[in-house]
């Protein structure tokens, strides 16, 4: 979940119609005063629904008409893509 931070981020000033620089600072400084005075409850939300929160704000960012394109490509890209995306999946994953 540390490395999605920044497609939320993104993705929320996307859809709030930020066009300049000053949006991440604003985006910036509002996580820095979430986790300065919030973070004492954060310890109680299940990691579900955070990551829940990151998928539904990142989820626009796909672009399914790539998507479709991608999957009739080469048998040896579907190979890598089945071999990395299990390998994710069996892989005991712990972030600590």
């Amino acid at each position: 979940m540390p490395l999605t931070g920044s497609f939320s981020r993104t993705t929320v000033n996307a859809m709030s119609g930020v066009k300049t620089p000053l949006g991440g600072i604003v985006t910036g400084t509002m996580v820095i005063l979430a986790l300065r005075f919030l973070t004492t409850y954060f310890y109680f939300i299940p990691k579900a629904s955070l990551a829940s929160v990151i998928i539904t704000a990142v989820i626009f960012m796909v672009d399914f008409a790539v998507i479709k394109p991608m999957w009739r490509s080469k048998s040896k890209a579907k190979i890598l893509l089945k071999f990395s995306c299990s390998s994710e999946i069996i892989q005991n994953l712990n972030f600590k």
